[in-house]
């Protein structure tokens, strides 16, 4: 299994995306959206320093 996203509240990897307490096994996904919510800076900066 590879992880190609992990924060407090959501997890992506190769086999399912966890939401909070919620598993959602990707073989089961047909159709995914984002909606934007409100920035935050503390977040934006764990976000910067993952990518250095």
């Amino acid at each position: 299994m590879t992880t190609y996203y992990d924060d407090r509240s959501v997890q992506v990897t190769s086999t399912a995306i966890r939401v909070d307490d919620r598993i959602y096994p990707l073989a089961e996904i047909s159709m995914v959206w984002h909606r934007r919510g409100s920035r935050s800076w503390r977040v934006l900066a764990g976000r910067g320093a993952l990518g250095a």
